[in-house]
This record gives structure tokens, C-alpha cells and sequence, in this order.
């Protein structure tokens, strides 16, 4: 079964269950997959974390219980599992710019954005391109030293962090020779932060004796699908949209783990040359 099928089975339990106490656990559950891959998964197809999808839903169907219903403010907050006044009117004027009341007095959700149901339809991606099929390999566990930032949206940040970590690789004894650089994304298993961490990395033989200044991380031995980037280094993020957006959800692989890497081998010549390639090692099961 594909994963956005799978997707769908969390979609229609959110449905059913916009008036009762879950989890965003419950929904992954519901999907199948471990909470991790069904956080990334359904935020690449659907928009949205699954914390704020049931939030926006539950908000929305309240919304339109404020118009036609007789029923009060607060009954109805407590219908959509908002545990006081206070806390419904705050994500309702955080959400929709005007509080309850305020809508109540409109008469009309017109002026509002309602979030409508994500249905397969809106889900539905098509076949995925060709010229970017993964080969399928197995790689043993392997150490990283280097240094770790969030990235929020200025992802310039990273540039500068390589500029620094370049000047302090020959002082990290246990690297790996000659040197391989890695580029590792890791996020919350939540995935409800607004971002995600880059560690900015070479390979170590062990994480003894490494640096005060350094992360230290041992990736486990695993399976991957592994792409190729072809062409700048920022424009990576291209790629990396159409594995999790298009490729992943018309397969049926899940995660294995939550991060990915980008390993600069020898045909990376440069991150700002179109002819230059970097590999991308998804851990998948």
C-alpha cells in the first residue's frame, strides 16, 4: 500500500475524531508508522503538521457550529477539546485574526479561512519522475564530528557554518583520511519545531577525544535510498522536496530513522557548479 493511502487512513481518523481527546500518536497508529515518519510524511503531502491540521480542523468545525448553532461559546469549545474559554479564544484569534464572539456577531464564516478536510484529492501526486530513481543500499554504522545549527529559514546560516567548520578540520585527529564531508538534517520526532538541525560534519574513526566545540553523532548501521543531487548546492532543496513530496508517498518505504545526509563524494566539485553531484542517503524500511 502507498504511503499517502496510509496517510489518508490518519486523515479520516482525524475526521472521526475532531470531538474527541487523541493524540497525534493515536493518528500515527492509525496510519501504521512510527510517529517520526508519519510527522514528515504527512506534512509533505498535506501542508501541515499533524498538530496543526487537528488544530485548524477542530477550529474550523467550531467556527461553523458558532454560526448555526444556538449552543454557547464555551460549550462548544469544550465539545472540540479545548479545555477553557480562555485557551479557545486565544487559537481561534491566533488562527482566524478575530475571536468567537466577534464571529458569532458576523453570522458568516465567509470572511474567514476555514480549513476544509485534506481528502485524497488534494493528496494525490503524480507518478514520480524517472531520471530520479534511488538505488537501494546498505551502509554499517559510521561516526560524524562537526558543528550543529537550527534552520529556521535563513539558510545562509549554513553556508557561514562550513566557512568556520573548514578552518578546524585539520585539528580533529581521528577524522577519517582523506576527509569525507557530510551534511546531516535531523528534526523532532514531534516535528512540530519550525525547522529542522543541520550538522555540518566529516567522518571520524570514533567519537573519542573529539572536540569540546564539536557534536559528536554515530549513525546506525541501515538501509538507504540513495539520489543524486546534480547541479548547485542550493538547490538541494529541490531534490530533497521531490523525495519526501513525490518519490516517498507513491512508495510504500517508510523511515527508518528521522534524519538524512548529503555525502559529497568524488564527483562533488564545487557548490556552485551546475556539473557538480552530491548523494543523498535516505534511511528507509
Amino acid at each position: 500500500m502507498k504511503n499517502s493511502e496510509n496517510i489518508l487512513k490518519a486523515l479520516n481518523f482525524f475526521e472521526n475524531n475532531l470531538r474527541n481527546e487523541i493524540s497525534i500518536t493515536d493518528a500515527a497508529d492509525a496510519s501504521g508508522y512510527s510517529p517520526y515518519h508519519f510527522c514528515r510524511l504527512f506534512s509533505a503531502l498535506t501542508g501541515y503538521s499533524p498538530k496543526e491540521y487537528l488544530l485548524k480542523r477542530r477550529l474550523s468545525e467550531a467556527a461553523k457550529d458558532i454560526i448555526k448553532s444556538d449552543d454557547k461559546i464555551i460549550s462548544i469549545a469544550f465539545d472540540y477539546q479545548f479545555n477553557s474559554h480562555e485557551n479557545f479564544s486565544r487559537a481561534f484569534k491566533k488562527v482566524f485574526g478575530l475571536n468567537p464572539a466577534e464571529l458569532k456577531k458576523k453570522k458568516s464564516v465567509s470572511d474567514i479561512d476555514i480549513v476544509n478536510p485534506v481528502t485524497h484529492y488534494n493528496i494525490y501526486k503524480p507518478e514520480f519522475n524517472k531520471y530520479l530513481l534511488p538505488e537501494f543500499v546498505k551502509r554499517e554504522k559510521f561516526y560524524l564530528s562537526g558543528l550543529v545549527t537550527l534552520v529556521e529559514k535563513n539558510e545562509q546560516i549554513i553556508t557561514e557554518l562550513w566557512n568556520k567548520f573548514m578552518i578546524d578540520i585539520p585539528n580533529i585527529e581521528n577524522r577519517v583520511l582523506p576527509e569525507q564531508y557530510y551534511q546531516l538534517v535531523f528534526w523532532p520526532l514531534e516535528y512540530d519545531l519550525a525547522g529542522q538541525f543541520f550538522m555540518i560534519c566529516i567522518e571520524s574513526k570514533d567519537l573519542e577525544n573529539i572536540s569540546h566545540c564539536l557534536v559528536g553523532k554515530k549513525i546506525p548501521e541501515s538501509n538507504y535510498a540513495r539520489f543524486i543531487h546534480k547541479g548547485i548546492s542550493k538547490d538541494v532543496w529541490k531534490t530533497m522536496k521531490y523525495i519526501y513530496e513525490e518519490w516517498l508517498p507513491n512508495t510504500d518505504y517508510e523511515l527508518s530513522y528521522p534524519y538524512a545526509f548529503e555525502y559529497y563524494g568524488k564527483n562533488f566539485i564545487g557548490p556552485d557548479n551546475p556539473e557538480s553531484e552530491s548523494e543523498i542517503f535516505i534511511p528507509i524500511k
